[in-house]
This record gives structure tokens, C-alpha cells and sequence, in this order.
């Protein structure tokens, strides 16, 4: 289990999307327990900081 937290200011931050999400759904994948799998998907082209102190990465202390 990941103990990582990223917290950014999203007005500082641009993506490059390439291609609009995209959602699949599909209702035979776990038909034996009554559920229905939703997959979505994206494409970005890049991912752009205006300065690096607009995100900041906490990691926890192991324990």
C-alpha cells in the first residue's frame, strides 16, 4: 500500500490532453456477482509546472 500524497494547485498545472476520456462498460466481466465493470480512459500529451513549489510529495514515515 502506497503512503505517498501529491498536492499540487491545479491553476499552476497544465495537461495536454490528446484524446477526450473515453468510458467502457462491461456487464458480462463479473456476471456471477451481479456487478458491472466501468473502465475510462484517457490519453495526455504532457504534463507542464509553472514552479516546482506548486506540488509538493508527502510521504508518510514507515511504521
Amino acid at each position: 500500500m502506497s503512503k505517498t500524497v501529491i498536492v499540487a494547485d491545479a491553476s499552476r498545472i497544465v495537461v495536454g490532453v490528446r484524446r477526450n476520456a473515453t468510458v467502457r462498460i462491461s456487464e458480462d466481466a463479473r456476471f456471477d456477482k451481479d456487478q458491472v465493470g466501468f473502465k475510462l480512459t484517457m490519453r495526455m500529451a504532457g504534463v507542464s509546472v509553472a514552479e516546482a513549489s506548486s506540488v509538493q510529495v508527502i510521504k508518510a514515515a514507515a511504521s
